[in-house]
């Protein structure tokens, strides 16, 4: 048994009298409660001074999300990052020591633009053209490059010229001293001048170039932009007038309209001498207004203004280029681009850094800005993948045979790899481009969520319907041979609403009436209602309305390949007005409907083939409807321009807007080449139809196709089935049936 004292033990100090208190009880209990509010003490502590922490974290958290001090972080990191890649002025110059060999220039071109090299080089040539203005020597820009001999006349002038006063003197001098600039190998190629303002300025410029003995003049501007006047007319209206400029007699001998440029031929005789000369005056249409050309445009005018130079010999005088007045920045980009495509063919390599440079020393400014020294480059790399000149008639044959040979080891022919340089070359559409097609109210109108139009090429609505309310319709514009826009490419309208689509035939017919399209080219036949149903009256009656619109058949006529119907388009008053006339008490009958309305007749062509190609032999077949379509539509088209005075244009329908309208454009535009210059290039053709949608020629059996109908239209021609530039005869396209002649027709 265990002792109790072990248990519980007991201390002398725990005895005391009942009602006595102890002092170290006192002293403990105190002690305990000191203890206590101290740790209380240090515990609040802690927390106000963690809660302190949370919000001074919180609001710094605050002050680092706010959206300056969020915007200007971001700024700092991308100065940061400019300042890793930013290279000095003496690295520039170490980089272009060498020319660019020609093997290497489009990689090289694509790191420096990457690595933004490019825009580096500008802004040096900027900084070299303020300090070193005084600097250069006699025998090339600070020895960079020896190839380009640079005269003191040009250093004299381009060192006055950051004088004000200077700089006027000699702009109002400028056709008696015009800007000299030298080439690689030939003194005083070029020569720049102001566009003329006035009579005055076009009998000096004339002058100046008989004096000069120029081959070729380039203009680089249009006369008009908006309500500006960028340039006098200094040349004939017609062919065979006869224009006095002071003591120059200028003739207009030929001219050759394009989309892109105006090729003149002009003799200049003196009014009292004997000697005559003839000179190419070049007129680039697409560079005005903001707008800058496409790269393979710029190839193609060098082209024509290189072919004359070569043609003319090296006893030629120089190149006279102008745009508006008192502006070189075109003239700058066009002569570097020339420079270095010409040089690239003759010695393999090219530097185009070097002669920016030294073009800014004989005047300043000639390369505006970044884009445009970028352009150059764009320009340069474009020539060299297209390398792919026009060739004649009678060497296409040829080309054709050479393409379809295979080589290498994936025995691919020449067809595929052009149409994969085609597609690398392609502009690529962001949303932003396409921002009407993503719009809410808009989405329903395309069958093709991706295949939208770009909005600075679609055509816009003017009268827009109640029933959509907006000026979106899934079609662009595509540029003709001759015209700019001279197509419009479309998908086949839907008739019926649904859930997922909205019914755009009266979109359609909008389009129709609102852009004057006076042909209409159908490229597909569905014998089937199940697939598309015909957006146009099927019978001859009073006509059908399409929202505000009432389209009425007036004839039609069946050919083996191809059917030609005639509509008239009216503008109706729509239902609202309608009813607002039946509650004022006026009646009207429904064909009153459209009265006091502009009607407009529109020719619709149907093609009930489409080539193809024999799988046994794989020879081209049934392609006769085509060619005759296109020559139809062209045919059509040009008569009507002759009328009203201006080309409208033709609207081409497929099932989803792609398949085969890129086939018909560049048949339509290859074949209005020949009659015009007996000249073919599928290859360029195809890539200014790809300009604003980048699938309309969407496979290698399209672009084949381009080429064997082509080839089928150059052998019909030369055997003589084609008479008269035409295939067939369109007279019968105005020609009256009977009622159920034409109701069997339909």
């Amino acid at each position: 048994m265990t002792n109790i004292t072990t248990q519980f033990p007991i201390t002398t100090t725990g005895l005391h009298h009942k009602g006595e208190t102890n002092l170290e009880d006192l002293i403990h209990t105190s002690t305990q409660w000191s203890d206590l509010k101290f740790h209380w003490g240090i515990g609040c502590s802690i927390f106000v001074l963690l809660g302190l922490v949370l919000v001074t974290l919180l609001h710094f958290r605050k002050m680092y999300l706010e959206p300056d001090r969020k915007r200007r972080r971001e700024t700092e990191r991308f100065a940061k990052q400019q300042a890793r890649i930013q290279i000095s002025d003496r690295e520039v110059i170490r980089l272009n020591e060498r020319p660019i060999k020609k093997d290497d220039f489009i990689d090289e071109y694509n790191r420096r633009k990457r690595k933004k090299i490019l825009e580096q080089e500008f802004w040096a040539l900027i900084r070299m053209e303020k300090t070193k203005k005084t600097n250069i020597d006699s025998n090339g820009l600070n020895g960079m490059d020896r190839l380009v001999k640079v005269f003191q006349t040009s250093f004299a002038v381009a060192n006055s010229l950051y004088d004000v006063a200077s700089k006027k003197k000699f702009l109002n001098n400028i056709y008696t001293a015009p800007l000299k600039i030298d080439s690689f190998e030939k003194k005083n190629a070029f020569e720049a001048v102001t566009a003329p303002m006035s009579q005055a300025d076009c009998n000096m410029f004339w002058e100046m170039v008989w004096r000069e003995n120029a081959a070729s003049v380039v203009m680089l501007t249009e006369r008009f932009e908006y309500s500006r006047v960028l340039s006098f007319k200094y040349w004939p209206d017609k062919l065979s007038d006869r224009w006095h400029y002071g003591n120059i007699r200028v003739t207009l001998q030929d001219t050759l309209k394009t989309a892109d440029c105006f090729v003149r031929t002009m003799v200049l005789q003196k009014k009292h001498g004997v000697e005559k000369r003839t000179i190419k005056h070049f007129q680039i249409r697409s560079w005005n207004g903001g707008r800058q050309p496409t790269p393979a445009m710029l190839v193609d005018l060098w082209r024509r203004v290189n072919e004359e130079m070569e043609h003319r010999g090296r006893l030629c005088g120089p190149i006279i280029l102008h745009e508006s007045k008192q502006s070189f920045a075109k003239t700058g980009v066009y002569i570097a681009f020339h420079e270095a495509i010409t040089r690239l063919r003759a010695k393999n390599d090219v530097n185009i850094f070097n002669y920016s440079s030294y073009m800014h020393k004989v005047y300043p400014g000639l390369t505006s800005d970044k884009e445009s020294y970028e352009f150059i480059y764009d320009v340069v790399a474009t020539f060299l993948n297209c390398q792919f000149a026009g060739v004649t008639v009678e060497k296409f044959e040829g080309l054709c045979k050479n393409l379809s040979s295979k080589r290498g080891w994936f025995h691919r022919d020449g067809y595929q790899k052009e149409f994969e340089l085609l597609n690398n070359m392609a502009p690529v559409l962001t949303p932003s481009d396409c921002a009407a097609g993503y719009m809410l109210e808009n989405r329903r109108k395309n069958r093709d969520a991706i295949l939208l139009p770009p909005d600075k090429a679609r055509p816009y609505l003017k009268s827009i319907q109640r029933s959509s309310g907006t000026d979106y319709i899934n079609a662009l514009f595509v540029d003709g041979y001759s015209e700019s826009n001279a197509f419009i490419v479309t998908e086949w309208p839907s008739t019926k609403g649904t859930v997922n689509y909205l019914s755009t035939v009266g979109d359609f017919w909008t389009m129709v009436f609102d852009h004057d399209i006076s042909e209409i080219v159908v490229l597909h036949n569905f014998k089937h209602k199940t697939f598309r149903e015909p957006f146009w009256p099927t019978s001859i009656q009073w006509g059908e309305d399409y929202n505000n619109f009432r389209v009425s058949l007036l004839s039609g006529k069946r050919q083996p390949e191809y059917m030609v119907r005639n509509f008239s388009v009216m503008k109706t008053i729509d239902d609202k007005m309608y009813r607002m006339l039946g509650e004022l008490g006026v009646k009207l009958a429904k064909k009153e409907r459209a009265f006091n309305s502009v009607c407009k007749y529109v020719t619709m062509i149907q093609l009930l083939k489409w080539p193809k190609y024999n799988r046994k032999t794989g020879r081209l077949k049934e392609q006769q409807g085509l060619i005759q379509a296109a020559l139809l539509a062209e045919e059509l088209q040009t008569k009507n321009a002759s009328k009203t005075g201006k080309e409208r244009p033709i609207c081409v329908v497929s099932k989803d807007g792609v398949g085969r309208c890129g086939v018909f454009c560049t048949v339509s535009n290859a074949l209005s080449r020949i009659k015009a210059e007996r000249k073919v290039d599928i290859f360029t053709t195809v890539n200014a139809v790809k300009t604003n949608r980048s699938v309309l020629v969407k496979n290698v059996k399209e672009y084949r196709l381009c080429h064997d109908t082509v080839m089928d239209y150059i052998n019909a021609e030369t055997t003589g089935i084609v008479n008269g530039g035409g295939i067939i005869n369109v007279a019968y396209c105005n020609e009256t049936e009977t009622e159920t002649e034409k109701e069997s027709h339909v």
